[in-house]
């Protein structure tokens, strides 16, 4: 639980932090680029494109770093996220597996799943169809 809390803690706190860089590498781009076509013909006119050009790339460069962070973040939030589902998931199989037969009706079992994962009502609707509608 503890570790849990650390984690949580954490993640947030950088989150927060990556979410508030993005912004700020986010603002020059857009004001570079709003001057740049404001003074387009001035730039060419003084033959500056180039300077122009590496200085939006730079620009861009200092932003994509930024932002493959916050993706790598959301990562490391999903898997652990994911780790922690299946190992409930897991937990609630193993519960399953090791009650007596007589303890939970499997026609019971099926509807509840089919009522908890959307994918699984379109398998069976997609599995029962030709057999309600006739062969296709």
């Amino acid at each position: 639980m503890l570790n849990q809390n650390f984690l949580q803690a954490y993640y947030i706190t950088t989150a927060r932090e990556l979410a508030r860089m993005v912004g700020i590498r986010k603002a020059p781009i857009l004001h570079h680029f709003s001057e740049s076509i404001t003074g387009a013909a001035t730039i060419r006119c003084f033959n500056q494109e180039e300077r122009f050009l590496m200085r939006s790339l730079s620009l861009i460069d200092d932003y994509s770093r930024i932002v493959f962070h916050n993706s790598g973040t959301m990562e490391w939030l999903c898997i652990r996220i994911n780790f922690l589902f299946n190992l409930g998931f897991f937990l609630v199989l193993i519960i399953l597996v090791n009650l007596p037969k007589s303890a939970i009706d499997p026609s019971e079992l099926l509807l509840s799943h089919i009522f908890s994962d959307p994918t699984s009502r379109e398998t069976i609707h997609t599995n029962l169809q030709p057999r309600i509608f006739g062969t296709l």
